[in-house]
């Protein structure tokens, strides 16, 4: 029962808190609650598809998948000539398939997703397209290693 239930669930639970609060700390939608729910729900979706046997894992992972696709949509919004929640609605989809792999105890390949997107929320997180000074700060950063 150990490996099988609460392993996977503390590692989803693990994996969906990290990912929240850099959502918090962010100041994004879909934060902390929300991405801890998604990893366990995914992550029990799997477990209980794979107790069953057969290929309903797959067949429940792909369906998981789709439905956060539809939740990720939600949080996208158009106003004015901009789009605002894409990232948002791509770490609800990304934080699911990791939630998949953790259902189906590669908890490798969870963790390195998890890092990575981290990373990539982390990291590049200097070029929101949507920051009307980021053109300004391009030019100067190009004007600084330019002139240096």
């Amino acid at each position: 029962m150990l490996e099988h239930i609460v392993i996977p669930l503390a590692a989803a639970f693990a994996i969906g808190i990290l990912l929240g609060l850099e959502r918090e700390m962010a100041h994004k939608p879909a934060g902390l609650r929300t991405q801890v729910l998604i990893n366990v729900g995914t992550t029990v979706f799997v477990l209980a598809a794979t107790s069953v046997g057969g290929s309903s894992a797959e067949r429940v992972a792909a369906n998981v998948l789709t439905g956060l696709g539809f939740l990720g949509a939600g949080v996208i919004l158009q106003h004015g000539g901009s789009v605002r929640g894409l990232t948002t609605a791509a770490l609800i989809w990304v934080n699911g398939s990791l939630g998949v792999a953790v259902g189906l105890g590669n908890y490798l390949l969870a963790g390195s997703g998890a890092v990575v997107a981290l990373v990539a929320l982390r990291s590049l997180a200097w070029q929101e397209l949507d920051d009307p000074a980021l053109p300004a700060r391009i030019h100067a950063h190009v004007a600084r290693v330019a002139g240096s």
